[in-house]
């Protein structure tokens, strides 16, 4: 019995250090600061072509062209 309460007492005390451990490399990251983004989209549908109707479905062939940057 005085074994099985010696082995509580030193697994309580491991459970204590990694606590003290963990708390002490745990850290909070904090990050603050602006962003802004600005953008000029320039794009052409060029050689559109209608290639098959069936009823209320257009079926197109296109090509994209993007202009500017």
């Amino acid at each position: 019995m005085k074994q099985k309460n010696i082995v509580i007492g030193i697994m309580c005390i491991v459970v204590c250090i990694m606590a003290i451990g963990f708390a002490a490399f745990s850290t909070t990251l904090n990050i603050n600061g602006t962003s802004s983004i600005e953008s000029n989209w320039k794009v052409v549908f060029t050689n559109i072509q209608e290639l098959s109707k069936t009823k209320m479905e257009f079926h197109l062939s296109n090509k994209f062209k993007s202009m500017g940057r």
